[in-house]
């Protein structure tokens, strides 16, 4: 079982690439692509955004859809969970647990809400 101070933690654009990555493919049923990314955060290239695919697919929360140049990344398999820890991390994994800080969380938290047209 592993300790949360083995766990990697996400880095706010990281999170906020995933939660991209899940709405688009809530919105227009596709996994979005470097370029989409890229576009929608600002990145100059989409080796900008490759870089952080490249980061969430090592920590186990997205894979890419097919293998070869330009895959598109979905989700790793498994629903998106996020539950305290004893040390005041948040783990947030699918296949592997990640651990968020409790800000990083709850700004995590908020835009998701916000992306659904809960509170915010």
């Amino acid at each position: 079982m592993s300790h949360a101070t083995d766990l990697p933690i996400l880095s706010p654009r990281q999170v906020e690439v995933l939660a991209f990555i899940r709405r688009f493919m809530v919105w227009f049923d596709r996994a979005p692509t470097c370029r989409e990314i890229a576009d929608r955060f600002g990145f100059r290239a989409a080796s900008g955004a490759n870089y952080h695919l490249k980061v969430l697919v090592r920590k186990g929360l997205i894979r890419p859809d097919r293998p070869g140049q330009n895959p598109r990344y979905v989700p790793a398999a498994g629903e998106l969970v996020a539950e305290p820890d004893a040390d005041g991390l948040v783990r947030v994994g699918t296949t592997g647990p990640v651990a968020l800080t409790p800000a990083q969380f709850r700004a995590w938290l908020l835009r998701e809400l916000t992306a659904l047209g809960g509170e915010g």
